[in-house]
């Protein structure tokens, strides 16, 4: 959803639940918030999961018109440029250290030709698998099969500066990629809570590029297989079931 040119929130149906992603200017504390993190320098993110119908009300609600005239009020000419979340505009301006696999708040401009050559890095390695399709989700090439996501590229990512790939990964590798080398690795924002990591595309040649593609490919191949074979073991059992049933009729 848009308020004028910015998104104050999107929506990403699950299969047991819905998941609500709303930008707003201040954190949220909350028992249906399941993960808070940096969207840019003004807006922080948060992650809502929504079991029932009837969770969609106050506050959620209010959250929703909270985040929207926030996101309104930022797009229109007269908003501030220096405008921060509460929890920055309470304390005194500071230099801190950068935490590992922190985005960097005052990243300079990612140049147009940099996004294309590193862009046609991950489309020549995510191209090469064979059903791959790439498809725009949030403005960004994205890549993926029939069924799960990959690959996403992101391009200076709300002008974060880095130019990366983002990938799932299998769990536990991305607290050790990012312990082991912070400069390339990082956790990037909304899939980050579920375990993808960020690349800089920068930082890594086109051997481990691919290597890091074609895990990432793998391990969504094998969440896919996993919950196939799960439905079809369920579909037999059933099958069975009804079998027995009319024998025994």
């Amino acid at each position: 959803m848009f308020s004028r040119k910015t998104c104050y929130f999107f929506v990403r149906p699950k299969q047991k639940y819905l998941e609500l992603c709303v930008f707003l200017g201040r954190r949220l504390e909350a028992s249906q918030v399941r993960c808070v993190d940096q969207a840019s320098k003004s807006k922080l993110y948060h992650l809502i999961r929504i079991t029932h119908r009837d969770e969609i009300e106050p506050p959620i609600t209010d959250w929703l018109q909270e985040a929207y005239a926030f996101s309104d009020e930022l797009s229109t000419p007269s908003a501030s440029k220096s405008t921060t979340p509460e929890k920055q505009t309470t304390t005194p301006k500071r230099k801190s250290a950068q935490q590992p696999g922190e985005v960097p708040r005052n990243a300079g401009p990612a140049s147009k030709r940099g996004l294309e050559k590193q862009l046609a890095r991950v489309r020549r390695v995510c191209t090469s698998i064979p059903g791959t399709i790439e498809k725009l989700s949030h403005g960004e090439p994205t890549f993926c099969t029939l069924k799960r996501v990959f690959a996403m590229f992101a391009g200076n990512h709300h002008g974060d500066g880095r130019i990366a790939a983002w990938l799932p990964a299998a769990p536990g590798v991305q607290a050790d990629l990012i312990a082991e080398s912070p400069d390339t690795y990082f956790r990037p924002p909304y899939v980050g809570a579920s375990g993808w990591v960020g690349v800089e595309l920068s930082k890594v040649d086109d051997a481990q590029l691919q290597a890091l593609i074609r895990e990432a490919f793998r391990v969504v191949n094998a969440k896919s297989a996993s919950r196939s074979s799960g439905t079809l073991a369920t579909a037999r059992r059933e099958q069975a079931d009804r079998r027995r049933l009319k024998r025994n009729l």
